[in-house]
């Protein structure tokens, strides 16, 4: 089973997901896959060689890395990042982002459409890889988002 909660308060989102939990071990079910999107926008603070930015999260398209550097993407500008990849993931997780890649962060809300390999945003510009270990739970993610966005 798969829980879908979206709520711009991280607290409700914790009280629901701790709710469920209970509610399961109480009844001795198995837990289910608990998603949970926190619709807020964050600010987040972007480290780059020649200093620091804040950026919007909404602003932000996608996040790579190439082993050496991390760029994050917006719709205005590119950013060479010298923070770890591991940063975004935990900053962005569960807020319209999903990884399709080891190395690559996307924002749902500016896919255009994808395939096996590659997905493509609304800006032509840009498309960013999938792995075929990550496809099938991409897609799963993708769909489950697109059900619940307003």
């Amino acid at each position: 089973m798969r829980v879908f909660i979206c709520d711009d308060n991280p607290s409700i989102i914790s009280q629901l997901e701790q709710s469920i939990l209970n509610f399961h071990n109480t009844n001795k079910m198995e837990p289910p896959e608990i998603i949970s999107y926190n619709t807020v926008v964050k600010k987040i603070l972007v480290e780059t060689k020649d200093g620091y930015y804040t950026v919007s999260s909404d602003d932000i398209i996608c996040v790579e890395t190439d082993e050496r550097h991390v760029a994050v993407h917006t719709g205005e500008t590119t950013y060479i990042s010298t923070q770890h990849i591991s940063y975004f993931k935990s900053i962005l997780d569960g807020n319209n982002f999903t990884c399709s890649h080891k190395g690559v962060i996307v924002n749902m809300d500016y896919i255009s459409h994808f395939d096996k390999n590659r997905i493509y945003f609304k800006s032509d510009s840009l498309t960013a890889y999938i792995s075929r270990r990550r496809f099938n739970e991409f897609k799963d993610t993708y769909t489950t988002y697109l059900s619940y966005v307003k």
